[in-house]
């Protein structure tokens, strides 16, 4: 039996060995596409204020803007196509699912002012960005408490 266990794991390391050794290639070309869709965005709104981007499988971009409270979409070549407003005093991270539906967490903490107790929300919420719609909101959860307590979990 451990004769057994052995030459398989001997074969696995063959396998690493030799895999793990080729070097990944890319093309100039999907290098320079990129950079440039950066530089666009960058360029068209500024850094100030984007706390996430990510892209989906039709190559649009989709960043949050703290500042603004509003999503934009961009297409390949880096035209603003589509705006969606947030609200509220959220910050959020975006991720797109193979659908190209765009899905946004976002979370808040409210305190009011100079009082010790603070209220800590998520939410989920799913956009269809070839219509601007919402197409549902989900509370995660709602947490209560001290500033001091909530800042610990």
């Amino acid at each position: 039996m451990k004769r057994i266990i052995l030459s398989f794991i001997i074969i696995s390391l063959i396998f690493t060995i030799s895999y793990g050794t080729t070097p990944a290639t890319g093309t100039n070309k999907e290098k320079e596409q990129f950079t440039y869709e950066v530089n666009e965005i960058y360029s068209a709104t500024g850094s100030k204020g984007i706390s996430s981007i990510t892209m989906g499988n039709n190559g649009e971009l989709a960043l949050y803007n703290y500042y603004e409270k509003n999503i934009c979409i961009f297409d390949k070549e880096g035209t603003k196509i589509r705006e969606i407003e947030v609200g509220e005093n959220w910050d959020g991270v975006l991720t797109f699912d193979k659908y190209n539906k765009l899905y946004v967490l976002l979370q808040s903490l409210e305190k009011k002012d100079r009082q010790e107790n603070a209220l800590f929300k998520r939410q989920l919420r799913i956009y269809d960005t070839q219509s601007n719609i919402l197409l549902d909101r989900a509370v995660l959860w709602k947490l209560k408490g001290t500033v001091k307590n909530l800042l610990e979990k």
